[in-house]
């Protein structure tokens, strides 16, 4: 007798970028802020940049000049 099967596989490949970003999603958020720190501290061509906050004051500076200035 003649036997019939069917079978369906779903496969997801990860790219290494992704998986990179999935560790660094399970590494606890002060252990990253030491090691940004010690990246900036042993790398000269790296340069910090303005805090968030910094930017988010900016900008809303800005925003409000330019409504003056309307």
């Amino acid at each position: 007798m003649l036997k019939q099967r069917l079978q369906q596989k779903l496969l997801q490949k990860l790219s290494p970028q992704q998986i990179q970003m999935i560790k660094l999603l399970e590494v606890p958020t002060l252990q990253i802020e030491q090691r940004i720190k010690k990246e900036l501290e042993e790398n000269p061509a790296l340069e910090e940049g303005p805090d968030e906050e910094d930017v988010l004051v900016n900008t809303e500076d800005s925003e409000e000049q330019y409504e003056e200035n309307d």
